[in-house]
């Protein structure tokens, strides 16, 4: 008898829809009542519900047995893939109690049931890319046997289920612990991804310039958490013109929606190198068996800073702090810069970088020559720590952002890079980012602490 929608009725009815027929069983307490009873728990055990086999047995409601049988056949802590799996296979199952195996002794009584079921362990053994195909394959699989030898126990004159939760009982719902894997191919992978909002951090028309970091963020569609439980382990890898550098982080898919590539040049090279070397760089995405899901890649234009002063201005020795507290990031800028500092307005500085958190404005004075008249984009990002991938986090999300051109002083032509918090400055370090308004060339970066 297959399951279907008939047999969600209780346990009670479907004893009175199989009465009669069955002899063979001999013995106290009479032999139809027995086959009836194992007729009845097959029905429950094909049905797999914890409830109706726990309360139709002597099995005590709070037994660890009861717990154990209770959480196997829990549905609702399984995946959706594990439930469509349960599902099949149930819906395979048929069952005969063989009324000729029935022995009395006494108050005791055992009986085999027969059960037909699809043979699925032989099924997964077959790979399938989703749970669709795995479920074709079981309705068409080829079916086995399994005896189960049911005990009871007479209670008045009711013959009750005794061995409800033993191994050999737990034995029969061995599919419900089988491990499931659905291949997923890299194109299944890759269609998961969000091109819209993927893509390298901070970077102009597609290029880092003089850039001190690579990064990568692979925004993934929320459906990629019904696959967490694959346990589908990707990882990174970075290229420069062709050749392999450096081999990212493992993670698994579906275990976020968001998964970060990122190297810092200083982590990356040896001695003390700052900024990456110009050319062309790429991330791919790969399975754990080197199959590529994406590969991306950008351009990184960097510029030899001259020691050799350009006409107008420039400094052949490191200005003070730099290399320390600010860097820069383009040559051309720094032949114009004479001079640059923090700046104290409100005199709230209590060193060369550090500001009280009552301090009014927070500025970076660049003194330049009279030939600079670029317009430069600046933005200033809060961060509570002074960990790189802190840092980088937060220029992804300023706090403050404006674009100036110099301005003329009795005494010189100067950016004024101010950042006015009135008082309310966070204790941390804020941090500059100096960008060329028309080309978006990174040109410097400075960093300053509230305490």
């Amino acid at each position: 008898m297959k399951i279907n929608l008939f047999k969600k009725i209780t346990s009670a009815v479907l004893v009175i829809s199989v009465l009669g027929g069955y002899t063979g069983c001999t013995g106290a307490g009479g032999n139809k009542a027995i086959v009836n009873a194992a007729q009845a728990l097959a029905e429950n055990m094909a049905l797999a519900d914890a409830d109706l086999l726990i309360s139709n047995s002597n099995l005590d409601d709070d037994s660890d047995e009861a717990e154990a049988l209770t959480k196997l056949l829990d549905s609702g802590l399984a995946s959706a893939d594990e439930q469509d799996f349960y599902e099949a296979v149930e819906d395979t199952i048929e069952y005969s109690v063989d009324a000729n195996s029935c022995n009395i002794k006494k108050d005791k009584a055992t009986v085999d049931i027969i059960f037909t079921m699809v043979d699925y362990n032989a099924v997964l053994k077959d790979d399938y890319t989703d749970i669709g195909g795995l479920v074709k394959a079981i309705k068409k699989a080829d079916t086995k046997d399994v005896k189960y030898t049911a005990e009871f126990v007479k209670d008045g004159k009711e013959w009750v289920a005794n061995n409800v939760g033993s191994k050999k009982f737990m034995s029969f719902y061995a599919y419900r612990e089988a491990e499931i894997k659905i291949a997923m191919s890299p194109e299944m992978i890759a269609g998961f991804i969000d091109q819209g909002k993927s893509g390298f951090a901070l970077t102009y028309n597609g290029q880092y310039y003089n850039t001190p970091f690579i990064q990568y963020d692979f925004y993934f569609d929320s459906a990629v958490h019904d696959y967490a439980d694959r346990n589908i382990v990707l990882h990174t890898e970075l290229y420069k013109d062709g050749e392999k550098l450096n081999l990212g982080d493992e993670f698994v898919f579906g275990s976020s929606t968001l998964y970060t590539f990122k190297i810092i040049a200083t982590d990356y090279y040896s001695g003390g190198r700052e900024i990456f070397e110009g050319g062309k760089y790429t991330i791919k995405l790969l399975t754990e068996d080197d199959q590529e899901v994406a590969s991306e890649s950008v351009s990184i234009q960097e510029t030899v800073v001259s020691t050799t002063p350009a006409p107008g201005g420039g400094n052949n020795d490191l200005f003070e702090g730099e290399g320390v507290y600010f860097y820069f990031l383009d040559a051309s800028f720094r032949n114009e810069v004479l001079d640059l500092e923090w700046f104290d307005y409100d005199d709230k500085m209590t060193n060369e970088i550090t500001y009280t958190s009552d301090v009014i404005t927070i500025a970076f004075s660049i003194e330049v020559s009279s030939a600079c008249t670029r317009q430069v984009d600046y933005i200033y990002a809060y961060c509570n720590s002074d960990d790189e991938n802190a840092i980088l986090d937060a220029l992804q999300n300023p706090d403050y952002e404006a674009s100036i051109t110099p301005t003329k002083y009795d005494n010189g032509y100067f950016y004024d890079l101010d950042y006015y918090v009135n008082g309310q400055a966070k204790s941390g370090y804020y941090v500059l980012l100096v960008s060329d308004s028309t080309t978006g060339a990174f040109l410097m970066y400075a960093c300053c602490e509230v305490s």
